[in-house]
C-alpha cells in the first residue's frame, strides 16, 4: 500500500498500485501528487513513480480536464483589468479644475498600475496569501459529452474548443490544452500559444514550464522560451522561485531564468510561506528564499507550510511547527496534515479527526479519514462513504460519495457510482450550463 500527500498537504490513500492507476487515469491524482517511498524514505512525484505505465502518464492532463487538480494557484487567474472610460465631452471649467481632474485620472492610472505590478510580480509576503482569494473564483476545466468547458461555480460554461484533447485551470488568464498531442495554452476567448510542447504547466510570475525534446524550459506569455530547455524537470513558480531537477539533485530557480538556489538537495519541494522542505540525507529540514537552512533537517518527513505551521514526523509520530523551528504540538500522532482553517487534521487510535493548535480536538477522531479544510469545508469517510464537515463539526455534506475531493472555486468534485459530478457547498449537484455552439473552436 502507498500513501499519498497532494501539494496542498492532504492525506490521499493508502491504495494499492491498481488503484493508483485508475485514480491518474481518472484525474483524481496529478503528476505533482507526491508518494511516500519506503525504501529511499523520500517523498517522489508520480513522475518517478516506477510502476506506473507511460500511458497512464500521458492519460493524465485528461484526468486533470475532468477534476480540479492541484497544481499551485496562483493570484493573477481572473485578474481582469478595469479602464476607466474616457468622457467623450472635453473638459470644461477654470484651469485649476482642469488640473484637479487630470490629476484624478493619473492617480487612478496609477493604481491600476501598481496592481498590474502586485499581479505579476506580487512580493513573497503577498504571493502567499492572495492565491486562494483567487482560486474561489476562477473557472474550472471539466468535459460534457465529450466537449472540454471551462466552468464556473453557478455552472455557467464556455467551450474550450472542439478539437481540445485536455486542459488545464485557467492561470495568469492562461490555460495549458493538448491538440493532437502537442500542448499549448489559450485563453476564454482562443489559442494564445499554439500546440508545439510535449508537456506543460500552469503560467505563474508570468512563466510557464514547458517540455520540449525531453527537457524542460520557461515561456513566457507569448511562447517565446526564455532560456534553453535543459533541465530534468521544472516546476511552476511558487513565491519567485521554482523547483528544479537536474540529475539527482534538486534546487530552484526564478522566473528570468537564474538559478538561486544551487542543485545540492536530494529532494525538494515548493516554496510556501516563504519556506521549501528539503531533504539532506535521510532527513528532512526547511530552507529560505536565499537557500539558507532554517530549520535543519532533523525530521523523518515533513509537509509544506500552512497558516504559519506545518507537519513533521519524529519518531514515526506526527506533530506540529512553528516557521521558527518551534512546536506547537508536541509528536503524538499516527498521521497528520498541515494546519487549516486554526486546525489540523490527525490519526489517533486509527481514526481521524481535526486538532486545535491550542491544544485539544475540535472535532473528536472518529472518522476512517479525513483531509484538511478549504473554502470552510473538509472532507471526512466514514467507511466507504464521503461527506462534507464544516468548522463546527456539522456536517454540511452528508455522507454518500464514494470519494471527493477538496472544494475549489466553490465546488468539489465528487465521485459515486463511477459517475462524477460537482457539487455546491450545500451538497447540491451542480450541471455545466452551456450551449454548445457548431463552430466553436
Amino acid at each position: 500500500m502507498i500513501y499519498y500527500v497532494n501539494m496542498e498537504g492532504q492525506r490521499l490513500g493508502p491504495y494499492g498500485v491498481d488503484e493508483l492507476r485508475r485514480l491518474v487515469q481518472t484525474g483524481a491524482l496529478s503528476l505533482d501528487d507526491t508518494w511516500w517511498d519506503d525504501e529511499s524514505e523520500t517523498w517522489k512525484t508520480l513522475r518517478q513513480f516506477p510502476q506506473l505505465p507511460e500511458s497512464a502518464q500521458h492519460q493524465l492532463p485528461e484526468a486533470v480536464e475532468e477534476s480540479t487538480p492541484p497544481p499551485p494557484p496562483t493570484p493573477q487567474d481572473d485578474f481582469v483589468e478595469v479602464v476607466p472610460a474616457v468622457p467623450s465631452t472635453p473638459l470644461v471649467g477654470r484651469p485649476r479644475r482642469r488640473g484637479r481632474a487630470v490629476l484624478r485620472w493619473a492617480l487612478v492610472i496609477l493604481l491600476i498600475a501598481s496592481l498590474g505590478v502586485l499581479y505579476l510580480r506580487p512580493p513573497a509576503w503577498l504571493s502567499s496569501k492572495l492565491p486562494q482569494l483567487v482560486r474561489n473564483n476562477r473557472p474550472l476545466p471539466t468535459s460534457v459529452a465529450g466537449h472540454i468547458l471551462f466552468m464556473k461555480r453557478d455552472g455557467k460554461a464556455a467551450l474550450a474548443g472542439l478539437d481540445v484533447e485536455a486542459l488545464l485551470p485557467l492561470s495568469e488568464g492562461r490555460a495549458g490544452f493538448r491538440e493532437a498531442g502537442k500542448w499549448g495554452f489559450r485563453d476564454e476567448q482562443g489559442v494564445v500559444v499554439d500546440p508545439q510542447f510535449e508537456e506543460v504547466g500552469s503560467f505563474s510570475g508570468g512563466v510557464a514550464p514547458v517540455r520540449v525534446a525531453g527537457k524542460w524550459s520557461f515561456i513566457d506569455r507569448t511562447g517565446k522560451l526564455i532560456l534553453p530547455p535543459t533541465y530534468d524537470y521544472l516546476g511552476e513558480c511558487h513565491e519567485e522561485r521554482a523547483h528544479l531537477i537536474q540529475g539527482e539533485k534538486h534546487g530552484f530557480i526564478d522566473s528570468s531564468g537564474h538559478v538561486v538556489i544551487p542543485a545540492t538537495f536530494e529532494d525538494a519541494r515548493d516554496f510556501s510561506e516563504g519556506l521549501a522542505v528539503v531533504r539532506k540525507g535521510k532527513r528532512w529540514g526547511f530552507i529560505n528564499r536565499s537557500g539558507t537552512l532554517v530549520i535543519p533537517a532533523d525530521y523523518e518527513c515533513a509537509l509544506d507550510f500552512s497558516e504559519g505551521g506545518t507537519a513533521v514526523r519524529v519518531k514515526d509520530k506526527w506533530g506540529i511547527i512553528k516557521k521558527d523551528g518551534s512546536t506547537v504540538v508536541s509528536p503524538q500522532f499516527e498521521d497528520a496534515c498541515s494546519p487549516s482553517a486554526g486546525c489540523f487534521a490527525a490519526r489517533s487510535a486509527g481514526k481521524w479527526g481535526f486538532y486545535k493548535l491550542s491544544g485539544e480536538w475540535l472535532v473528536p477522531p472518529i472518522y476512517d479519514d479525513a483531509g484538511p479544510y478549504a473554502e470552510g469545508l473538509a472532507p471526512v469517510a466514514m467507511g466507504s462513504l464521503w461527506g462534507f464537515i464544516d468548522k463546527k463539526g456539522n456536517f454540511a455534506v452528508n455522507l454518500r460519495f464514494d470519494r471527493v475531493a477538496s472544494f475549489r472555486s466553490g465546488l468539489a468534485v465528487v465521485w459515486s457510482g463511477g459517475e462524477r459530478d460537482y457539487i455546491d457547498t450545500h451538497g447540491n449537484i451542480v450541471k455545466p450550463i452551456l450551449p454548445i455552439p457548431s463552430n466553436a473552436r
